[in-house]
């Protein structure tokens, strides 16, 4: 969730110091430059994060999202979820 919340902060100070727009942004993504697949996939969705967040979002939500698009949009899942078809 660090991650995600510098992300935020760094394109808000780039809009910011672009007078509101940002073009084409500066090619980076949230998935890949901040946060890695292994550190997405690593996840054991136990909600304690959720318990504990003290501005009661979901950062289950976000976590489930990323890895609906990696799988949904991108075809990439880990390893262990792979079906072995002979």
């Amino acid at each position: 969730m660090m991650d995600t919340r510098d992300r935020i902060e760094e394109v808000g100070q780039a809009m910011n110091a672009a007078g509101g727009s940002w073009g084409n942004g500066d090619g980076k993504t949230l998935l890949g430059d901040y946060i890695s697949e292994e550190e997405l996939w690593a996840c054991t969705s136990c909600q304690a994060c959720v318990d504990a967040c003290p501005i009661n979002i979901s950062p289950m939500g976000i976590i489930l999202d990323m890895r609906r698009s990696l799988i949904m949009e991108d075809s990439k899942a880990p390893r262990a979820h792979h079906r072995h078809v002979q």
